[in-house]
């Protein structure tokens, strides 16, 4: 399963890069996140980060990490096949950037599995459209 939600925001790429691209800034933008331990040391690819969101810390590793484009991270968990999260800068004319946040979430127990993902997939998805509507408030400030 996978979704994308996309939103323009009136700021230079350093600037949103400045929240994106670094875990310990995503409570500020991303509501029921509340930090990330970085055991590797800051962020890169294929470091580990575990998020603080809830009762239970979710294990994740850093898959991509390029400065002012892209940042992914893939959950590690032992239910799921796959779970990567990726969010994406595009600069536009007019000093805009259209920033996509996507996450592909497949599990691994077939129909069980199936109705867990979708409902994690639904739950990620509904706090990624606020999340980018409190980034552009952040980034256009």
């Amino acid at each position: 399963m996978r979704f994308q939600q996309r939103i323009e925001i009136h700021a230079s790429p350093e600037t949103i890069w400045g929240l994106v691209g670094s875990a310990d800034r995503w409570p500020e933008w991303f509501p029921g996140m509340t930090g990330f331990d970085l055991p590797d040391g800051p962020d890169a690819a294929g470091r580990r980060r575990v998020m603080k969101a809830g009762p239970l810390p979710l294990a994740e590793v850093i898959s991509h990490h390029e400065p002012l484009r892209r940042y992914g991270y893939q959950v590690r968990n032992p239910l799921v096949r796959r779970h990567q999260g990726m969010i994406e800068l595009e600069p536009l004319p007019g000093g805009r950037v259209r920033v996509t946040y996507w996450t592909e979430i497949e599990t691994k127990l077939p129909i069980v599995g199936k109705l867990v993902g979708a409902g994690a997939a639904a739950a990620v998805n509904a706090a990624v459209g606020p999340a980018l509507k409190k980034l552009k408030r952040i980034a256009e400030r």
